[in-house]
C-alpha cells in the first residue's frame, strides 16, 4: 500500500530512516512515485518548484518519514578561466541544462552530444568518476557546505559489490 508524502523537512538529523534513492530529474519533480529502501511506495505531492536535496526528509500524512539520497550520476567536467568558459555556459544554459558551477569548473550530466558541442567550442570534457566526486565532497565538508553524515550516506549508497 502506498502513502502520500506532502511535507518536506529540510535536513533533519534523525536516527535511521528509510532512504529514497533519487536521481536529479526525480528530485526536481513536484509529483513522483518511487520505492524506498524498505520496499514501501512513496507518492510525493510537493509544492511546485520544490527541488529535493540530498538529506531532505519527506513526511507522510501518517507521519512516516523517509530521507532523500541523491543518486550518483555520470557527469562531465570542463575547466578554464571564467572568461573562456562563457561560450560553454551560454550554450549549456541555452539548452536548459542543469549545471554545477564551482569557480573555474563546470559540471553537467554526461551526454555524448553535449560533450561533442563542448569539444567544438575548444574544450575537452572530462568524465567525473566516483573518486573525483568523493574528493569534491570532502572539500565541501571542509568548507562547511556538506555534513560528514551526508558524505557517509553517499559512500554507503554507492559502494560497489
Amino acid at each position: 500500500m502506498s502513502e502520500s508524502f506532502q511535507v518536506v523537512e529540510s535536513e533533519v538529523q534523525d536516527q535511521m530512516l528509510p532512504e529514497l534513492l533519487l536521481d536529479f530529474d526525480s528530485r526536481k519533480k513536484c509529483r513522483f512515485r518511487a520505492t524506498d529502501s524498505e520496499g514501501h511506495v512513496v507518492e510525493a505531492f510537493l509544492p511546485r518548484g520544490t527541488v529535493l536535496t540530498h538529506g531532505s526528509v519527506l513526511v507522510s500524512d501518517a507521519n512516516r518519514r523517509v530521507r532523500v539520497v541523491a543518486k550518483p550520476e555520470p557527469l562531465s567536467e570542463v575547466r578554464g578561466t571564467a572568461e573562456a568558459l562563457l561560450p560553454v555556459v551560454y550554450h549549456l544554459g541555452n539548452r536548459h541544462l542543469a549545471v554545477q558551477l564551482e569557480g573555474s569548473i563546470i559540471r553537467y550530466a554526461r551526454d555524448h552530444v553535449i560533450d561533442g558541442m563542448v569539444r567544438h567550442l575548444g574544450f575537452e570534457p572530462v568524465p567525473v568518476d566516483r573518486q573525483s566526486k568523493e574528493k569534491v565532497m570532502k572539500r565541501m565538508i571542509n568548507l562547511g557546505w556538506l555534513r560528514q553524515s551526508e558524505y557517509e550516506t553517499y559512500v554507503e549508497a554507492t559502494k560497489e559489490d
